[in-house]
């Protein structure tokens, strides 16, 4: 993820800090899975309410470790807001659109290929064109549209060199 992220904000031309400053927080995005119960980080069977809240806690959680952090705390905001969605429907805070920090919207498309072309306990890994017609149908609900739109013009001219 932290790979794919830095690949996509150099493309889309960000400065070499921001670029840095998306990396490290996709490096560290999932840091709050730390205070989760191993046992529901390994659960195959649907989650129940309860447990979906659980889940939920650790990007806030995350966000408040980094925050602690003098030298990270300046991606706390970026890790915090990775499960964000464009429409406003995400988490912790139901923050929408140019309101999520960009280094979130990054992170966030590069998590979603991620977990849809790496095996995962619950489910078996999706083609890539699979993968990127998703990308592409949650433009603009869960994803940012313009930040799709330099996913795939990266990867495209990544399977055309």
């Amino acid at each position: 993820v932290a790979r794919s992220a830095a690949a996509l904000a150099r493309s889309m031309r960000l400065a070499p800090i921001e670029i840095h400053s998306v990396r490290a927080a996709a490096l560290l995005h999932d840091i709050g899975k730390i205070a989760i119960p191993p046992r529901l980080l390994a659960q195959t069977a649907p989650l129940n309410d309860e447990e979906i809240a659980g889940l939920r806690l650790h990007v806030s959680v995350g966000a408040e470790v980094l925050a602690e952090i003098p030298t990270l705390a300046a991606i706390a905001p970026i890790v915090g807001a990775t499960h964000e969605r464009y429409d406003g429907s995400g988490y912790p805070a139901g923050t929408a659109g140019p309101d999520i920090p960009l280094g979130s919207r990054i992170i966030a498309v590069a998590d979603v290929y991620d977990a849809m072309t790496v095996q995962r306990p619950y489910c078996d890994p999706v083609s890539h064109d699979a993968a990127s017609a998703e990308l592409i149908r949650s433009s603009g609900s869960h994803l940012d549209p313009d930040v799709v739109r330099f996913w795939m013009e990266m990867v495209e001219a990544v399977r055309c060199s």
